[in-house]
C-alpha cells in the first residue's frame, strides 16, 4: 500500500465513539479535523504495469504517440518523448478511476491484477 489515490484534508468530521489514536483520528465527542487516506495499491500496481505494455513511436512532425493497447482509447501526443509519457500516465490513472468510479467490469487482466473483482 504505497500510493496515495485520493485524500481528503482537513475534513470536519464528528466522532462519537473511541477510535485508535493512531489511526490518526481524535477519539471523544468533538468536531476534528482528520486527514483520511485512501490507498489502492492494487490499481496502482495495474497502472505501473499498464505503463511498461506502452509503446511510443516518433511521428514525422518530430512529436511522440504513445498508447496501451490493452487499455482502449487510451493515448497521448505531445512534443516529446519524455512529456507523452507523463501525459499517457495521466491519461491511463484518470481512465482507471472513471471506469472503477462508472463500476465498469471491463478492464484488462494484466500480469494477474484484476480491477474488475475489486
Amino acid at each position: 500500500m504505497t500510493a496515495l489515490v485520493e485524500t481528503m484534508t482537513e475534513t470536519t468530521a464528528r466522532h462519537t465513539t473511541k477510535l485508535p489514536t493512531a489511526s490518526g483520528f481524535y477519539h471523544g465527542q468533538q468536531l476534528t479535523k482528520v486527514t483520511i487516506k485512501y490507498f489502492s495499491s492494487k490499481a496502482e500496481e495495474f497502472k505501473r504495469l499498464a505503463m511498461k505494455r506502452a509503446r511510443f513511436e516518433t511521428l514525422e512532425d518530430g512529436s511522440s504517440y504513445g498508447e496501451i493497447s490493452d487499455c482502449a482509447g487510451v493515448w497521448a501526443k505531445a512534443g516529446t518523448r519524455s512529456k507523452c509519457r507523463q501525459e499517457l500516465k495521466e491519461v491511463l490513472s484518470d481512465w482507471v478511476d472513471l471506469k472503477r468510479e462508472d463500476r465498469d467490469r471491463d478492464f484488462p487482466v494484466i500480469e494477474g491484477i484484476d480491477l474488475n473483482a475489486s
